[in-house]
């Protein structure tokens, strides 16, 4: 009886410091350079809308140029509000791995266009190596090739707001980012944006833990960027 009490002891700790050695790894690099995978992006953005023939970096018509995210100087970021240990908490996830492109008529603000802004999700950092890991492999699942890649594919571009299609993993929902784009200078575009999710809408659950008695179902999700000129 006691060898089976020891035994079934075992296997519990053997089974909780598997789970929390699993999540506690570190979380794999990432597959590719985010120039890459926004480019990618944005040819397969070019085939849903049938112009499979049109380059993926297409030469600016007269009069326009081509403002390229700088990770440098840029970083998307979520904010999503939790009771952890009996107190309120906000978890918030940062990372510099975003790019995208925007095009500019001359000077005006007001003709600008976003394309497809691409975000390596399996770099998003919080102040936990554990919350880490839950989110990558639990939560956004961004150690896979489906979910390494979280992509904004705007459809309206206004100074003060961007409209578009947000795909989380394998789901596509219609998201409005609101904020302010402006010129820094001839040379360069600064901006910063932000919307509210619900993330059951986008087909995720969080892992139930102890100490953690809930996360709200609203995540801010913010863009905070400079472009430059190319």
């Amino acid at each position: 009886m006691k060898s089976g009490l020891i035994i079934g002891t075992i296997t519990v700790i053997l089974i909780i410091g598997g789970a929390f050695a699993y999540i506690t790894r570190p979380v794999s690099a990432p597959s590719q350079p985010i120039e890459n995978a926004s480019r990618e992006a944005s040819q397969e953005a070019l085939n849903s809308n049938e112009q499979a023939t049109a380059p993926v970096d297409p030469a600016p018509a007269a009069g326009t140029t081509t403002y390229a995210i700088t990770q440098s100087n840029s970083q998307a970021s979520f904010q999503a509000h939790e009771v952890l240990r009996g107190e309120a908490f906000t978890a918030v996830g940062t990372t510099n791995q975003v790019a995208g492109t925007i095009t500019l008529t001359g000077t005006d603000i007001t003709t600008a266009q976003f394309n497809t802004v691409t975000v390596n999700a399996r770099t998003l950092k919080t102040d936990s190596a554990q919350r880490d890991g839950a989110i990558a492999r639990l939560i956004l699942k961004s150690e896979t090739a489906e979910g390494e890649f979280i992509t904004f594919e705007p459809t309206n571009t206004t100074p003060t707001a961007i409209t578009g299609n947000l795909t989380i993993l394998d789901t596509t929902r219609p998201v409005t980012f609101t904020g302010l784009m402006e010129n820094a200078s001839p040379e360069q575009i600064t901006g910063s944006f932000v919307a509210t999710i619900n993330y059951s809408d986008f087909g995720l659950t969080i892992p139930e833990v102890a100490f953690v008695a809930g996360v709200e179902e609203n995540v801010l999700l913010q863009i905070d960027f400079t472009a430059q000129a190319i």
